[in-house]
């Protein structure tokens, strides 16, 4: 693990759009057709070139996508 991913990962509360990405367990371009699609909220604009998902964003995502396929 990278320390950049070490960083990020360390229970932060936002992560940049490739360590999201790692995070839900998909790839980068997934990560965006998602968003465009509505099923993942838009992550937070800092400035042009910073963009951060909120991890609790990230949690509801997955706790759906459980809930859905545990039926």
């Amino acid at each position: 693990m990278s320390k950049a991913s070490q960083i990020q990962s360390a229970q932060s509360p936002a992560l940049r759009p490739k360590f999201a990405a790692q995070y839900l367990g998909i790839s980068l371009s997934h990560t965006w057709r998602l968003v465009a699609e509505g099923k993942l909220p838009p992550p937070v604009k800092l400035s042009p070139a910073i963009s951060l998902f909120r991890r609790a964003d990230l949690d509801a995502f997955l706790e759906k996508a459980f809930a859905e396929n545990a039926k």
